[in-house]
């Protein structure tokens, strides 16, 4: 208890006040900021269970202001200083020994273990906060899941990129169209005999008719 009564005549001491006239402030609900040197309400700090009030030290104003120092025509205390060939050599050799990560591509075990690790920590179904309790159609599931990216692909790969109405073959616009139609034929969405390639005018043509 002594302890602590020292701790608070210190506080008090360093803020200009008597032990009696701190106690007061502090049983009325302030506390003194250590950032501003200004008593405001308790409210006006955030919560910290490591400090004795169970608050910062610091409001929430002070707590969020950063303060840069204007280095605009400071002289470098470096300039005009030269390295000596000894510490030239250390700099090199530490660099090389740098490992160099630029163009690297990752083993496939490497991305297996980054792509778990991602899936780990993503926040899926109801742990997302956008989460709005399964709302998306399944259709609208199917149709952007990756395994009907992959028909897609194959597909066009199978067409070798080109409109088979048409004969357009710059990209961008390719659509893989579904000769029995998705909703329609759920069975045979995955199956690439039931894909064709067309532009996006030939497709707007098959949709019409």
């Amino acid at each position: 208890m002594g302890a602590i009564i020292g701790v608070l005549k210190g506080a008090a001491k360093a803020s200009g006040l008597t032990y009696e006239e701190y106690m007061s402030r502090i049983q009325s609900g302030l506390k003194r900021c250590t950032k501003c040197k200004a008593w405001k309400p308790i409210t006006k700090f955030g919560k910290d269970s490591t400090r004795g009030d169970g608050h910062d030290a610091k409001c929430l104003i002070c707590r969020h202001v950063v303060v840069r120092k204007c280095t605009k025509g400071r002289i470098s205390p470096l300039k005009g200083h030269h390295l000596s060939d000894e510490t030239k050599r250390i700099i090199s050799e530490k660099a090389k020994s740098r490992i160099r990560t630029k163009g690297r591509r990752n083993t496939p075990e490497q991305r297996l273990n980054i792509s778990n690790g991602t899936k780990a920590h993503a926040l899926r179904g109801a742990d997302n906060p956008r989460w709005k309790g399964g709302i998306s159609p399944a259709n609208q599931k199917a149709r952007y899941s990756f395994e009907m990216k992959e028909w897609r692909r194959k597909v066009f790969e199978r067409d070798h990129f080109i409109c088979q109405k048409c004969g357009y073959n710059k990209g961008h616009i390719l659509i893989a169209h579904h000769i029995k139609s998705f909703s329609g034929y759920p069975e045979l969405r995955l199956v690439i005999d039931n894909g064709i390639t067309v532009c996006k005018s030939c497709h707007q043509l098959i949709r019409s008719v």
